[in-house]
């Protein structure tokens, strides 16, 4: 008899959670088409402030903020490239 006074830990919903992951999206093949567009949409965003922080800090000739904010990026993998007519952001390939 079930009456609802059941309870979960939190390894178990992990548990769980990863057993409905693999069976929606690897047995049945689904895909999550909103959670790509969404993700990508968000660091394009980010990455547009991220930019235009680093830039600030160059034009007020803090190379420190600047240079940190670079070499931050290139530590997770995203490469900042400065050109005459602005700044272009790249991911790195996946290692």
């Amino acid at each position: 008899m079930v009456d609802g006074s059941e309870k979960i830990d939190a390894p178990g919903l992990d548990s769980l959670k990863e057993l409905f992951n693999i069976f929606v999206f690897e047995i049945l093949g689904l895909k999550d088409e909103l959670a790509g567009k969404n993700d990508e949409k968000l660091t394009e965003e980010l990455m547009n402030i991220i930019v235009d922080l680093r830039q600030n800090a160059k034009n007020n000739k803090d190379w420190t903020t600047s240079d940190k904010i670079r070499n931050e990026l290139n530590q997770i993998g995203i490469t900042i490239k400065d050109k005459k007519d602005g700044v272009d952001w790249e991911r790195d390939p996946p290692r």
